[in-house]
């Protein structure tokens, strides 16, 4: 039994999300807000927080059904389904609401461990995890889809796993495997091996890179609106002078060409704005 599991409190998770996957040994794209979710002790624990049980109990138009209430909340399993719903709920606190990020250039790439530092005035730790003995994690979570070097280090527990889960909760109902894991990520921050990395703590981050086929897509449309609005002045322009139809649609193929390039301009300058607005909204 993990020790967290017979402490008789929660386990607390530390969420930080990072905006470059690629420069992992870099600290400085790592935004300033921390979040924290909590993986109760009692397995039938309801998952819904203190204030959200306070504000439905005040609804409830009598002590009854204020008892009624709690007792079914209280009878829910919070399973690793219910885990990764409080995972997705920490990155909406982390990052742009739902509705904007489908409209940004960047995406979660991937959900590892992260490390930091919780006091004021100490340098960022390194989250490179390229040798885990260094990184003093307990071999917690392996790298991508984990590396079968031996039986003795095969784990359930990969980074493309979590992230599997992450974004199909409903494969965790009724499972506890990640459940059990999110304990010891949180029962190695309270140990001593924690004193051991500089008192730095053990972090649930989240890795943001930017989307392929969005940046593509953008450009491709505002390829399309470009040759578009060439064709469209050529064929329904009017010229300057009464031409025959024939004589007027060459006549306009210059002006449909500058108007084209005029319109491929002002969309750059769009996509360059989306483009920055993106990475600066994280």
């Amino acid at each position: 039994m993990d020790k967290s599991e017979g402490a008789g409190k929660e386990a607390t998770l530390w969420l930080t999300l990072r905006k470059n996957h690629l420069c992992r040994k870099r600290d400085d794209d790592v935004i300033d807000k921390i979040e924290s979710i909590s993986v109760p002790n009692n397995l039938t624990t309801s998952p819904i927080h203190a204030g959200e049980k306070k504000r439905k109990r005040s609804k409830a138009s009598s002590t009854k059904e204020a008892r009624e209430e709690g007792e079914e909340e209280a009878n829910i399993d919070f399973d690793d389904q219910l885990l990764a719903h409080r995972l997705r709920s920490g990155y909406n606190s982390l990052t742009l609401p739902h509705i904007l990020r489908i409209f940004s250039a960047r995406q979660l790439y991937t959900i590892r461990l992260g490390r930091i530092s919780p006091w004021s005035g100490t340098s960022p730790l390194s989250t490179d995890h390229s040798h885990p003995g260094e990184a003093g994690t307990d071999h917690l979570l392996t790298s991508y889809s984990g590396f079968a070097l031996s039986s003795e280090d095969a784990t359930p527990f990969t980074e493309h796993a979590l992230m599997h889960l992450y974004r199909n909760p409903s494969l965790g109902k009724a499972r506890y495997t990640w459940i059990h894991w999110a304990r010891r990520v949180s029962a190695w921050n309270n140990s001593a091996d924690r004193e051991k990395c500089a008192d730095g703590i053990v972090t649930i981050q989240f890795e943001q890179s930017w989307s392929t086929w969005r940046i593509l897509f953008a450009m491709g449309m505002a390829m399309a609106l470009s040759v578009l609005s060439v064709l469209l002045w050529v064929l329904l322009g009017v010229s300057p002078w009464a031409l025959p139809e024939r004589r007027g649609r060459a006549e306009r193929v210059e002006g449909g060409v500058m108007l084209g390039v005029f319109v491929m301009l002002m969309q750059s300058v769009v996509l360059a704005v989306w483009i920055a607005l993106s990475w600066m909204s994280g």
